[in-house]
Order: structure tokens, then sequence, then C-alpha cells
């Protein structure tokens, strides 16, 4: 790979300047993510910096620092937050589809990715660096930030993390996935390096098209400047988690004993909900909550100066009045979690507590900090292998969990390890979706589940719904079939645990407004409860991300003929169950979602069976409106009053004659998809029916002149027995007994099939059958002409 020295050189120090302080911190890793280093450069003697990233080994990932550290990251060779020491610039890192991601829910290009940046109303970039897998849009400082004290630090971070949030809002609109790198301890790829993910590698670089224009910090806080007040008084604090900040300062100290300790204290005050509080809030601590803190502290090493340390940033701290409670805490146990949780809401939902791994916080203080962070949010599925984020029911690999963690762990151990090998780890047997269970973990005949459903979404409120009634009387103006479809909706608004055993099939053409519809009700529900995937999925192995959601909705489905992949819908639609595949994973089931909506552009979207009774077929003949329109409904639809009103709506709506396990109603597009699927047989001989055209101009006919109909149509012969499938599946019927038919080079006599009036035709006489279906008058079959007829007929074959 031939690295870009010179853009390497011009990109930093457009950011730097010439006479920055500070160290350049270059952080290096191999595929697979075992070979790890940092390598350090004054940034007087970056020359020096700039040759090692140009020399970049094939393979080899090389990522910068965003901040200039100080002398304790190049003593040390690392970089952490609190050694940030100048900072340049603000950053989002924007992944593609395109890329080599794990996530998919992702922007296409860097026009969408700007079109987002642009609603969350943030300014025009001053650079745009394309990752290789994605872009990194700059805002810069007019000139470095020298980092002095936590507080400027914090200051930054926390500016930087209100970006971030604005910009994640609006991805999470678009259902769009947003990683926040708002930490000053963050790296990025460098312009004029290599991003080896790929083979061959994609080269870093500048993109033409950016503002160029430069950043005053209060400038950039003014963008932003309603979430940092939000956040600010969300907090209430003074800009630093005053213990946590000193136990990372100490566990850098050289003597060991001091540096366990600290890390130990570390591990409880990050992990532990309620003490994380304590510390966050310690300015202002309520009595009870502080007496609870030094019930904790006092049984860990180094405790009591821990305790004095936080209380110390109270004004009404009392040394004395501290030793006492410390004292007092002394002569019982430590506090149970439990006891605690009974008394402060900051315990609700805590996987410790729920997991039943830990009775007391002090047992963290016996656990790696960064393992503990992620014993607080993550459970380990020991049938699939997935490490499950509680927060949001996300799932990693264990090759995803190593690779986003192990960097975090002490003693050179890989994260997964960690994990599995710790008593504090929470575990589970397998992982379910029990809609409506509130429980985190669930005990069933002695299964310990993982329950990955949560409530949530936008809270129903009364209110104008009429935006979204309005939109869907546009896309459907047939009020049974809207109705039909908002039952459908409201129907997992009212009872999510039921599954419905049938799909919404939405055809329309591009633009007209389906997908705005489906992202308003997604935000209705818990972010991992709707999911939003390619339709193409259900021709392809791993299917693991459709199940365990309340409403799936596939996108741009178009499977034609693929027999495999219609079955496997409608397996999802009926059955509770399915089991699943993912790359890596051994096999395991997942629960099927509670509805489907499948959106597609395509009049024949798949092939589907004249039977099918699981399918509702809409389709959206409605012309495409003006930009303005659905610039409207995004913008206002999407506001947490509309989504409130519309799903406030839908739990009153009336569902008591909607039966879940019934066939949908059929609908006119429903028996035109069925016909644009049947073969080209069959659509020849709907087609003859259809218009009225021989032998289908009589009531009844021959199985034979059908034939010949058919074979002239398609030019090729055709036999009755490839026809008689065909006319049972109509509906047609064949009467047990023949009838003399006379025709001249045919058998005089044959079945004879009905079509209309099926029952009346089964029960007929022959003389009435031959009536209608040779058009002779009754009196001239019954004459004696008919056996002269029949003697001419035998005499001629």
């Amino acid at each position: 790979m031939q690295s870009n020295r010179q853009q390497i050189k011009d990109y930093i120090e457009r950011m730097f300047g010439e006479k920055s302080e500070g160290n350049l911190v270059v952080f290096e890793r191999d595929q697979s993510n075992r070979r790890r280093r940092h390598a350090v450069f004054p940034y007087s003697d970056r020359e020096v910096a700039f040759d090692f990233l140009a020399t970049q080994p094939e393979g080899l990932h090389r990522y910068l620092a965003v901040a200039l550290h100080d002398q304790r990251a190049a003593d040390d060779r690392t970089r952490r937050q609190d050694t940030a020491h100048t900072m340049a610039f603000l950053a989002l890192d924007i992944d593609f589809v395109t890329g080599e991601h794990s996530a998919k829910n992702l922007p296409e290009n860097e026009e969408q990715a700007l079109a987002l940046t642009e609603e969350a109303g943030l300014p025009e970039p001053t650079m745009i660096v394309h990752s290789g897998g994605g872009i990194y849009p700059i805002w810069q400082f007019d000139r470095p930030l020298l980092l002095k004290t936590s507080e400027d630090r914090s200051r930054v971070e926390r500016l930087w993390s209100a970006w971030n949030e604005q910009a994640r809002v609006v991805w999470e609109r678009h259902g769009l996935q947003l990683d926040t790198i708002a930490e000053l301890a963050r790296v990025l790829r460098v312009p004029g390096t290599f991003n080896p993910k790929t083979k061959p590698a994609r080269p870093v670089h500048i993109l033409g098209e950016a503002s160029g224009r430069t950043w005053a910090l209060e400038q950039l806080e003014a963008v932003v400047a309603t979430r940092l007040v939000v956040s600010s008084d969300n907090s209430q604090r003074s800009g630093e988690q005053t213990l946590a900040d000193a136990l990372k300062q100490e566990m850098m100290s050289d003597d060991e004993k001091a540096s366990a300790d600290a890390a130990g204290a570390l591990a409880m005050v990050t992990a532990c909900r309620f003490i994380r509080s304590c510390d966050e809030s310690s300015d202002r601590l309520a009595e009870p909550q502080w007496k609870d803190a030094a019930d904790i502290l006092a049984h860990i090493p180094q405790g009591r100066r821990y305790f004095h340390m936080m209380s110390s940033r109270d004004d009404r701290y009392s040394y004395q009045q501290a030793e006492d409670k410390l004292d007092h805490a002394s002569n019982y146990r430590p506090k149970l979690c439990a006891t605690i949780a009974a008394t402060n809401s900051e315990c609700g939902g805590c996987l410790f507590r729920e997991g039943k791994v830990i009775r007391t916080p002090v047992a963290l203080a016996k656990t790696d900090p960064g393992l503990a962070q992620l014993q607080a949010k993550y459970v380990l599925d020991t049938k699939s292998g997935l490490f499950f984020d509680v927060l949001n029911g996300r799932d990693k690999t264990r090759e995803d969990f190593d690779r986003s963690y192990t960097r975090d762990i002490q003693k050179n151990r890989t994260a997964s390890i960690a994990f599995r090998n710790s008593r504090v780890s929470c575990l589970a047997d397998e992982h379910d979706f029990l809609v409506g269970n509130d429980k985190l973990i669930a005990e069933e005949n002695g299964i310990r589940k993982l329950n990955t459903w949560k409530d949530g979404g936008v809270v129903a409120a009364e209110g104008d719904a009429s935006l979204w009634i309005d939109h869907l009387r546009y896309l459907l103006p047939g009020d049974s079939e809207r109705l039909w479809l908002l039952q459908y909706l409201a129907h997992l608004v009212q009872r999510p645990a039921d599954k419905i055993k049938s799909a919404i099939l939405l055809q329309s053409k591009q633009g007209v407004g389906k997908n705005i519809l489906v992202r308003a009700i997604k935000r209705m529900f818990h972010e991992n409860d709707v999911r939003e995937v390619y339709g193409g999925i259900l021709g392809e192995r791993w299917q693991a991300e459709l199940g365990n959601v309340r409403l799936l909705a596939l996108d741009e489905l178009q499977i034609d003929e693929l027999k495999t992949a219609y079955n496997r819908l409608k397996r999802w639609a009926t059955e509770e169950t399915q089991s699943v595949e993912r790359k890596g994973v051994d096999a395991f089931n997942v629960r099927t979602p509670r509805g489907i909506i499948i959106m597609t552009n395509s009049d024949k979207p798949m092939a589907i069976e004249h039977d099918d009774r699981r399918l509702f077929v809409c389709k959206v003949e409605a012309p495409k409106r003006e930009d303005s329109y659905y610039r409207h409904l995004r913008e206002v639809g999407y506001l947490d009053e509309s989504v409130a009103a519309f799903k406030h709506y839908l739990l009153n709506l009336d569902i008591s004659d909607f039966d879940a396990n019934a066939e949908p109603p059929r609908t006119g597009a429903k028996e035109e998809l069925i016909r644009a699927s049947a073969p080209v047989l069959e659509q020849v001989i709907v087609d003859l029916r259809d218009t009225g055209s021989a032998p289908f101009n009589s009531p009844v006919y021959l199985a034979e002149d059908v034939a010949e109909a058919v074979e002239s149509r398609m030019r090729k012969t055709i036999t009755v027995q490839q026809i008689t499938p065909i006319l049972k599946r109509l509906g047609d019927c064949k009467r047990s007994t023949k009838t003399s038919v006379p025709r001249l080079g045919r058998s005089p006599r044959g079945y004879v099939w009905a079509w209309q009036e099926v029952e009346r035709w089964m029960n007929a006489s022959n003389d009435d059958v031959r009536v209608a279906l040779t058009g002779r008058d009754a009196d001239v079959m019954s004459s004696g002409l008919m056996p002269a007829i029949a003697a001419a007929v035998q005499l001629a074959n």
C-alpha cells in the first residue's frame, strides 16, 4: 500500500498548526485485533510521525488520536480522557452500508449522510474525510484548544456529546444507526493512509466539497445550546465525577497496592448505578443516600478516604460527621442491594440485582473496572454465545464483543473470556422475546431466560391524529381496506403479546410515503421493537434479525418465483418460533414478529399461491404528491405529540371484530397478484374464462375443447392431462358419468365439466347438459337424426 505522506502532513498541520503542545498518539492493531499498541511522538518531532503513518504495513490498521496528549500518555504509551492536552475539532463518525460494518441500518452514501446532518441543524463541516467505509464530517476550531484542567476537558466532551446527540436523534428518526464518538481518547483514521478492512484496502482521503470555515468554541456551543442546557439541568454536575476521576488518576500510580485499590473502587463507582449517582451529585447529596454510600464504601480498601473525597464537595461537609458515619457502618455488614433499591430509584433495572449475581455493591470492588462496566449492561446467552445489551436489546457476537471491548480489559485478557469467567457476570441459558413481561431475567421450568423485550416509545396521549389518518386515507381511499389495516396496527398496540397470523403487503409507486408511515409507527415502540430490513433477506440463509420484534417491516420486497422464500414468509407469519442461523453462531430459536408489513414498488413482488390465507394485499394507486407534503409529514408527523396522538387513536380503536388468527379480507389487489403468480398455462385459461371465449362461452365444456383453445393461443401441443389440475384448482368440477356428445373427429361420449353454477350442472340431466354444451335444440337432440349423426361420426373415426 502506497500511503500519501504529504496528505498526512497537510491534514495534521492543518488541524494543530505549527506550534501546538503535546504528543501525537498513533494506535495500531492487526486484523485479528490481538496485536495492539500505541506509538507516541512529540508534536515538535511530528515529521517522524508522518513517516510512521506513511509506512503502513499491509493489513495493519493505524489510527490517530483526535487530541494531542500530555507527557503521561507518552510515558505510559497510552491515551486517556485525562491525558488529552490539545483539541482541534469536533467530528461525527458516519458509517455507510457499503462499508464493512456489523450494522446494516446505515446511510447509503455521503449525500444522504450530509443531508441528515443538515436536517439535524448542524452547520456545513469544515472538512469531510472519507474513511474507506464512511465519512468523518469535521468542524474545526479557529485555533487549537489547550485543555489545562478537568473542567476544560469536560466542557469539550459535553459539547461533543451534545453534537453527537443532535445528529443521533435524526438518524434514529430515519431508522438508522450512528456511532457515538464523543470522548477525548477517541482515535480516527488519517487522510493519506489506508483502511484495510476490505481487499483491496481503501484509501482514506479528503472529499473536495466542504465549507473550510473554522469556529470558536462558543459558536459551536451556540448551535446545540438547548441540548447543553438540558444536559446540565439533568445532571446538575460541576463538570466532573470527582471520585471517579480521582480513582482513574490513582490507578496510574507506581504503587501496585494503591493502583489495585483504586481500580476496585472505580469498578464499583462506575458500574453500580446508586454509587455512581452519589458521585455525580455528591455536592448536594441527601442524608439517606449519603448514609447508604458510607455503608458501602466503609467495606472496601481505602473506602474511608474515598468517602471523604466524595463528601468534601458538599458545603455541609464535616470531617467528623463523615467519620462517625463510617465508624457506624463498619460495625455492620455491607448494605444489601435489595435494601438500597427499596428507597433509591437509580437501582431500577440494575442487571446485577435482577440477575442475582451480587448481593451488595461491595462485590464489584473485586473486579476489573473495564469489565464491571460491561457486566452492568451485558448478559451472555450461553446457548447462542451472543452478548446482549440489556438497555436496547441489541447483541454482539463474541468476535464483535472482543473487537469492541478487549482494549478496556486489564491483564491482557480478551473481553469475552474475562466476562465468561467472572462470577459477577450475568449469564442466561437462552434468550426470548417475552412481550408484556417486565422481568429482565425470567426463570421457566428451571431455564434461565434473558427477556430481550422492553416497553418504550412515545407515550400515548390524546391529541390530533388527523395528519396520519388523512395520510392513510390518501394511500388507501377504500374504507374497508383502510379500517382493516388500522385494526392490524391497533392490535399491535393493544395486544402486543398476541401474534397476528397474517402479513400486510403494501404495493405502490415509489415515493408515496409508505415508509414514512412505518417510521412513525416505529416511534411508538422501543427502539428494538420495530425492525426495518431489506426484503431480499427472505431468500438468504442468515435470518436471525427477522425475529424477536413486535413489528417487522420488509422493504423493497421482490422475490419473484422463489418458492422457498415465499414458504419462509408464511412460516414467519404463522408460526410462533423459528430456528435461525447467524454467521459464526450455532442455530437458535427466535420469537417470530407479532406483525409483519411488507413494502414494495413491484407489481409482482413474489409468486403467491392460489389459496394463500396469510397475505392482506393493498395496492396504493395514489400518485406521488409534492415534496412539500412529505417534508411536512416528516417534520410534523415525527414530533412526539403527533406520534402520541396517533398511538392514542390506535389504543382506543375498536378491534373487537378483528381476529388475529383469521384469513385477512381478500382484496382485488390480491386476486391480481395471484393471477400474475400463476403459471403461463393457467393464465391463458383464466383469460379465456374472463373474456368468455370458447369453450367458456357456455357454463359447461369438454376438457378436450379447452386444450384445443389453449393450444391455439400458445401455439404448442397441450394435453388434457396438463390442464386438468388447473381446472380443478380453479374450482371447476367434472361430471361423474359420460355424456353422449357427437362431434366430428371425437368419441361420441365424453366427460363434461362445469365452471358456472357448478352444483346445478352436476345434478342436471344428460339432455340438459347436451343442450348447454352444443347449443342444439332439445327436440333435435332427441329426434331420430341423432343416431345417424353418431353413426357418421363413428364411420369417420
